[in-house]
């Protein structure tokens, strides 16, 4: 039985180890293309929710604005007041600062 030369072995040896790379680093590509699927998706959905997000703070805002307006319309002196109120208070908070 012949032995075989070390340079023959060597070459075998990174053979096998290319080989056993090349696995390990397909299998890692594999789980980063399902890692990068599922990011994707959580991103998709996430955008969606902050569109969502969006669309009910304006409608809301809106909303208080039309009630706000209905209010001073129909109730203009009460309204002033508040208002003159709420400017004496914010000032003098104001002022101790």
């Amino acid at each position: 039985m012949a032995t075989k030369k070390p340079v023959e072995q060597a070459h075998g040896t990174v053979d096998q180890v290319a080989e056993k790379l090349h696995a390990v680093v397909d299998k890692a590509a594999d789980g980063l293309g399902t890692a990068e699927e599922r990011l994707r998706s959580e991103a998709r959905s996430a955008a969606e929710k902050v569109r969502e997000g969006k669309e009910l703070a304006r409608s809301q805002g809106e909303e208080l604005v039309g009630k706000v307006t209905d209010y001073v319309r129909e109730n203009p002196l009460t309204a002033l007041g508040i208002a003159f109120v709420a400017g004496a208070l914010f000032s003098a908070l104001n002022r101790r600062r």
